[in-house]
């Protein structure tokens, strides 16, 4: 079994944590109509996913850290051949892998 989750602890999901708000709050303040979005709860950290994935009876036999994000969106849309690139480059590179993984993909075994 393959489990694919946000990377909560990467960059992108730290920026998001500040950006969102603010782009939110200038839509209102502009009038511009924003989507109302579900709350969703947090993904736990890598230690609490392997929690979940063993009370589910299964062996984890690999978390492998993917979809490198090195240019913050939306700026990665301007340019998106070179943020493709830097994503392939980086995501080779373990010690910056965890923090610019936007993904995080867990495999399991029964």
């Amino acid at each position: 079994m393959v489990i694919s989750v946000p990377n909560a602890q990467s960059l992108h999901a730290s920026s998001r944590a500040l950006t969102d708000p603010l782009v939110r709050a200038t839509k209102r303040a502009l009038g511009v109509p924003t989507a109302a979005l579900a709350r969703r709860d947090r993904i736990p950290p890598i230690p609490g996913l392997e929690e979940i994935v063993a009370n589910a009876g299964l062996e984890l036999t690999t978390v492998r850290h993917v979809a490198a994000l090195v240019i913050p969106a939306p700026l990665d849309r301007l340019m998106p051949a070179t943020s493709e690139r830097l994503g392939v480059t980086f995501e080779r590179r373990h010690r910056v892998r965890r923090v610019l993984a936007t993904q995080v993909l867990l495999s399991a075994v029964k």
